[in-house]
């Protein structure tokens, strides 16, 4: 029953994940996830780079696990729903004509770029354990994945903590994957530097596509510097034109998760 369980959250989290895909260009970053929130079209961005897009829309967990919904943590794919020990892994023995070295100290050629070139007994000798960045067990004989510790007494690897879901990480508005030159709302939201933070529905903020803009009442719209927002917070007047017939413009979108 606990296999069943775990296979449908598998499925779950997978169905979630592929949803990431329709995610506008240049909304994450390059080691982000784009996943999709709970709003229809909404996505935000997850701190991991292929990370799983948890069910409900608001919690995302690293590459290789599994949301826990009901824990609120995320479970290696390999391991029981209710255990948190994970079997070694026997060193693969190889002399292997692989053209990426995964340690200095390795003969070339020994390990492939997806494992980890640990130590034999033999002084000298490498062997390739199956996990990037793994840790090589005392004894030469193991090794664990990255983020578990080696029980060698019960040959077992062992998690340091239960890895807690993240959070998505709330970004609003087109941002330029190649630029890191990001300024942070109070809400940890970021937005680019020539854009403003507006508070948005839920005490939230969004960005306002104009550098020192004016963020409007409805908490919707916002108008450039040196404008104000009508009474319909839905155009923008120049603050010298006071006369009720004067030209307005289109007030701009503030881009929120609501609008993504």
């Amino acid at each position: 029953m606990k296999m069943l369980c775990l296979a449908i959250l598998v499925l779950v989290s997978s169905v979630v994940a592929v949803l990431s895909e329709g995610c506008s260009q240049g909304t994450c970053k390059s080691d982000e996830t784009c996943c999709a929130t709970s709003i229809p079209g909404g996505y935000s961005c997850c701190p991991y780079e292929n990370a799983v897009c948890c069910p409900g829309g608001a919690r995302c967990c690293p590459q290789g696990t599994v949301c826990d919904v009901p824990s609120g943590s995320c479970r290696p794919k390999m391991q029981r729903q209710q255990s948190k020990l994970l079997n070694f892994d026997d060193l693969v023995k190889r002399q292997g004509d692989a053209v990426t070295v995964s340690s200095d100290d390795c003969k070339p050629g020994t390990c492939s770029s997806d494992e980890t070139c640990c130590p034999t007994a033999i002084l000298g000798d490498y062997s390739c354990c199956p996990y990037v960045n793994a840790v090589c067990c005392k004894g030469h004989a193991f090794c664990c994945p990255e983020g578990t510790e080696c029980d060698l007494v019960e040959e077992k690897c062992i998690f340091n903590d239960e890895i807690e879901e993240s959070e998505f990480e709330k970004r609003q508005g087109d941002l330029d994957e190649e630029s890191t030159d990001k300024k942070q709302c109070a809400d940890g939201s970021l937005c680019s530097s020539d854009n403003t933070c507006c508070v948005v529905a839920g005490g939230k903020y969004g960005c306002c596509p104009h550098l020192n803009g004016v963020c409007c009442p409805d908490k919707i719209h916002c108008c450039p510097q040196g404008e104000k927002c009508d009474v319909t917070s839905h155009y923008c007047v120049k603050k010298e034109m006071v006369h009720h017939s004067s030209v307005r413009e289109q007030a701009s979108s503030v881009y929120s998760e609501d609008s993504a």
